[in-house]
């Protein structure tokens, strides 16, 4: 491979944003495709292109531009980049991973085959075929992601009538940690390895709202998440940035609960507070480069910022901008999405320290108006 390939990337989101950051210091650019004008990643001139990755036509039309295709959502085609692999381009990841991630019915299926450790679960069609076993969580197997599509249900009254199935369904678990392990792989199998971070999340929009890096793990928990993360991105044979979610729950097991082949919310704090962050790591997997350092630089937080209750339209990005101005120890990522709207992942907040006393301090000071960004009044 050159060491500099052209490199197209489907999806132009915040992730795809942070992935040409990234880029930029080591002299490669990226393109991406993204069916939004409006798209975050839509500011890069002449690097930016409007095409829908769920069209098996506009991933192929796209991809045989480029030597190595990425992605920053896994919600693509898999018959273009199928076609793309066939024609001689790399597809990192690969399209057997992705047909194994996007449904979680068969992602499920794949820890329990090969012997990962999960909670139990049962896959309904429809709805009516859910009688009983309340409570229960449960998710699209197809299309949920940051959250949406998630829902803990105590009745059948609770189930909602606008989803399609198929649906997972899996019991209750008393948890007493969410960890999550970023792994990165090459395709000669090297692998490396971040912290694991302590996710905390929103009991009722189930996104995230901060994590912690390191986690409070013991030594041997720790090892213990590292050796599940390594075995889920060992036995996908994933090539690339592979996000393991777990549970550790309250008898002292963890259990996966969810995977994502691709850069992840749980490692933004990578940008600041780790050797190698996720995005360059990333950059440099679809470059042919070596893996990068993945030690942590200090105690570091990652703290979402999300469309406020009330948001409905144009942004007030001037206006968090100067929320966030007051703390002084917080480094802010904004997205450049034009339009806010509840729960709408907008940015993050990132606080690296020298010591997890100081971090949990800083974490203290942070006002809730540096989390919630509004939107600006109507001109109607």
């Amino acid at each position: 491979m050159k060491v500099r390939p052209n490199i197209g990337i489907l999806g132009g989101g915040q992730l795809g944003r942070m992935m040409q950051e990234a880029a930029l210091p080591l002299n490669i650019q990226l393109r991406f495709l993204d069916p939004s004008e409006e798209a975050p990643c839509s500011v890069f001139m002449g690097c930016f292109h409007i095409g829908d990755w769920k069209d098996t036509n506009s991933v192929v039309a796209f991809g045989l531009e480029y030597d190595v295709i990425g992605l920053e959502f896994e919600d693509v085609s898999i018959r273009g980049l199928e076609e793309l692999q066939r024609q001689g381009k790399k597809c990192i990841p690969s399209p057997n991973v992705l047909s194994i991630i996007q449904d979680k019915s068969k992602q499920k299926a794949f820890l329990r085959d090969t012997g990962i450790p999960t909670l139990p679960f049962q896959v309904f069609n429809t709805v009516g075929e859910i009688q009983s076993g309340w409570p229960f969580i449960l998710k699209k197997a197809q299309g949920g992601y940051d959250g949406y599509g998630v829902k803990k249900i105590h009745a059948f009254e609770d189930i909602p009538t606008d989803w399609k199935g198929p649906f997972v369904v899996e019991p209750v678990c008393e948890i007493e940690k969410e960890i999550g392990v970023l792994v990165a792989r090459n395709e000669h199998g090297e692998t490396a390895v971040w912290e694991p971070v302590e996710m905390v999340f929103n009991a009722e929009t189930h996104m995230l709202e901060h994590l912690i890096s390191p986690s409070n793990l013991t030594p041997e928990f720790r090892q213990r998440a590292i050796e599940v993360a390594l075995d889920c991105a060992n036995k996908l044979d994933s090539t690339g940035i592979l996000a393991v979610e777990m549970f550790l729950s309250s008898t002292g097991e963890f259990l996966v609960n969810e995977m994502a082949p691709r850069p992840h919310n749980s490692g933004h704090w990578t940008i600041e507070g780790a050797v190698t962050s996720q995005f360059e790591q990333y950059v440099r997997i679809l470059s042919g480069l070596p893996l990068g350092q993945t030690s942590s630089i200090g105690f570091s937080a990652t703290l979402n910022v999300l469309g406020a209750e009330n948001a409905d339209g144009v942004a007030d990005d001037d206006l968090l901008r100067q929320n966030v101005a007051e703390i002084p120890f917080a480094k802010l990522h904004l997205y450049g999405k034009k339009k806010a709207k509840p729960h709408r992942k907008m940015g993050h907040l990132t606080i690296v320290a020298k010591t997890a006393e100081e971090l949990h301090a800083c974490l203290s000071k942070i006002p809730a108006k540096a989390l919630r960004i509004s939107s600006l009044p109507s001109k109607s």
